[in-house]
């Protein structure tokens, strides 16, 4: 399962931050960031650790987290946090 996190944010986060989770800067304060799992618990994992590390990131900088989305890129579904289950991607 390949899932894609995107952070928007309004100060500036250092880069050197993310790089260990090998992402790609998308825009100016926006970055794509995959994670590889075998089932939905290691997913799980990986995305509390990194939002512990975007919210440490946004503490230190004073910035402000916008959006984040966590994307499958196999099945093209988006996780939605209020069903709390996997949806279709809007068009």
């Amino acid at each position: 399962m390949n899932a894609s996190l995107q952070e928007n944010n309004s100060g500036h986060t250092p880069k050197s931050a993310l790089l260990k989770f090998e992402g790609q800067v998308l825009g100016g304060n926006e970055y794509r960031i995959p994670l590889t799992a075998e089932n939905d618990e290691q997913l799980k994992e990986q995305v509390e650790y990194l939002f512990i590390e975007i919210n440490m990131i946004t503490d230190v900088r004073n910035c402000l987290v916008i959006d984040c989305l966590l994307t499958n890129d196999q099945t093209r579904q988006g996780w939605d946090d209020c069903a709390g289950c996997w949806q279709c991607e809007s068009a």
